[in-house]
């Protein structure tokens, strides 16, 4: 690929050989990263565009049909994997939890639930709304949904609870953070 950002080594992951180290092919200044050096691990050459600044470091991790692009970085233990995408100037660091879902139901939207530090220790983001998962489970418990009609609020809360469980069930697997 011409003007191509990185290369794929043959060194494979300790843990998960199905993903290889990447080496920088030419310097990208915005995120300190020098042709030549060594970056974190990808499966694929679609899990990392070649284009801007995106890179993923150290033991970084980007697999399955994940993708970081734009300004996106991947840092420390961080992974990206199933459908998860980090853009824009996101990143991704440490030990970091990441659901992302696009749920076609009665009708699609797209999910993203992430680890935070601070208070609750999570943001999800559904659609247009934000915040935390309790406070999602009660917005869709209630009867009182922003631009929603009665009949619309009834044909959606069963998947949107279930999504909220599955949101919870997946938080609840989370190590607790250490200081």
């Amino acid at each position: 690929m011409a003007n191509s950002k990185f290369e794929i080594t043959d060194e494979r992951h300790p843990i998960n050989p199905a993903l290889r180290r990447i080496r920088a092919l030419r310097d990208i200044p915005r995120v300190g990263v020098k042709a030549g050096d060594l970056g974190g691990w990808i499966e694929h050459e679609e899990n990392l565009s070649h284009e801007h600044d995106a890179w993923v470091f150290d033991n970084g991790s980007v697999f399955d049909n994940g993708s970081v692009f734009d300004n996106g970085s991947v840092f420390d233990n961080g992974s990206v994997f199933g459908n998860g995408r980090v853009f824009g100037n996101g990143s991704v660091q440490s030990d970091a939890h990441v659901l992302h879902a696009l749920v076609q139901a009665s009708e699609m939207f797209r999910a993203t639930l992430f680890r935070t530090s601070g208070e609750p220790g999570h943001h999800l983001i559904v659609g247009c709304w934000q915040g935390a998962v309790p406070d999602f489970r009660a917005m869709i418990e209630s009867d009182t949904w922003v631009e929603a009609t009665p009949e619309q609020i009834e044909r959606h809360r069963p998947e949107l609870i279930a999504f909220a469980s599955m949101c919870e069930a997946r938080i609840a697997t989370w190590e607790p953070v250490s200081s």
